[in-house]
Order: C-alpha cells, then structure tokens, then sequence
C-alpha cells in the first residue's frame, strides 16, 4: 500500500512540474512575444483595408 501512496505522490509531483513548467513557457513567450499583439495586426489588417 506504501508504494500506492508513493506512486501518487510521485506523479502529482511529476503533473505539477509540468504545469509550472508550461506556465513558465507560457509566460516568456508572453512577454518576449507581447502576447502575439504584433502578429495579430499583420493579420488582420489586410482583410480590414481590403
């Protein structure tokens, strides 16, 4: 039964690594990027001139 435990632990460590790892990425891209702001005006402005 220890090794149920553990087992859970182990991989409620290993799913909140990943998800603060995603958020870290998450972030970076979102301030580096702005949030794709710029992205997103050189998508939409050709279809609102044209």
């Amino acid at each position: 039964m220890a090794a149920k435990i553990s087992l859970a632990i182990g991989l409620r460590t290993l799913f909140t690594v990943l998800g603060l790892l995603m958020l870290a990425v998450f972030l970076y891209t979102a301030f580096t990027d702005g949030l794709g702001v710029r992205f997103l005006k050189e998508l939409v402005r050709p279809r609102a001139i044209g």
